[in-house]
C-alpha cells in the first residue's frame, strides 16, 4: 500500500493544531484551578460543603449548550464531570490542609 504523502502532511498539521489547542486547554485549566482555590477558601469560610449537585448540573447544562452539537454534548459532559470531580478533590485537599495549618 502506497503512502499518501498529502494525507500524511495533513495528519502532521492536524496533530500540531491539536497540540496548540492542548496548550490552550492546559492554560485554561490552570486558571480554573486558581479560581477553584479561591472557591475552596470561600466555601470553608462560609461553612458550605464542597459538593453542590445543583451547581454541577447547571455547569453541565451550560457546557452542553455551549458545545453547540448534540453529538458532542455527551462527550463534553463526561470531560466536565471529570474536571469537576478533580476540582472537588482539590478543594477538599486545600480545605484539609488549611484546617491542619490552623490547628
Amino acid at each position: 500500500m502506497a503512502i499518501d504523502t498529502q494525507a500524511q502532511a495533513g495528519l502532521v498539521a492536524a496533530r500540531q493544531h491539536i497540540n496548540e489547542l492542548d496548550q490552550q486547554i492546559a492554560a485554561l485549566l490552570a486558571e480554573r484551578f486558581e479560581t477553584v482555590d479561591e472557591i475552596a477558601r470561600l466555601k470553608q469560610a462560609a461553612q458550605v460543603p464542597v459538593k453542590n449537585q445543583a451547581r454541577e448540573a447547571q455547569v453541565l447544562d451550560q457546557v452542553a449548550d455551549a458545545i453547540g452539537s448534540k453529538q458532542l454534548a455527551p462527550h463534553a459532559r463526561k470531560i466536565f464531570v471529570t474536571i469537576m470531580a478533580e476540582s472537588r478533590a482539590y478543594q477538599t485537599q486545600k480545605i484539609k490542609t488549611s484546617t491542619l495549618e490552623d490547628n
